[in-house]
C-alpha cells in the first residue's frame, strides 16, 4: 500500500464518519497541530511534525490501521484470472 493509497483510505473513511472526523480534529489540537477544523490542515502540519508525532495521536493511528484493515494494499492488487481454474471447477 503506498502513502497515497493510506491517505485516501483515510480520508475517505473520516469523511464517511463525521464523529471520527471530530475526534481526529480534536486530538490533533491537542496535541498542538494548528488544524483549526481543516482536515487538509491538519494533514500538511501532521507531516510536517515527522513520524513521532504519529506516538503521541492514539486515536489517529486507530483510524489509520482501521482504513488500511478495510482497504487493504492486497485487494487493489489481486489476480484475475480469464478462464475458469480447474481446480475450482470440481
Amino acid at each position: 500500500m503506498t502513502h497515497g493509497d493510506v491517505v485516501s483510505a483515510c480520508r475517505y473513511c473520516v469523511a464517511t464518519h463525521p464523529e471520527a472526523e471530530q475526534k481526529v480534529l480534536a486530538e490533533l489540537a491537542a496535541a498542538g497541530l494548528p488544524v483549526n477544523g481543516d482536515m487538509e490542515a491538519a494533514l500538511r502540519a501532521l507531516e510536517a511534525g515527522g513520524p513521532d508525532m504519529l506516538q503521541r495521536l492514539p486515536y489517529f493511528n486507530a483510524v489509520i490501521n482501521e482504513a488500511m484493515r478495510m482497504y487493504p494494499a492486497g485487494a487493489s492488487a489481486s489476480l484475475r484470472w480469464e478462464q475458469p481454474c480447474p481446480w475450482l471447477a470440481r
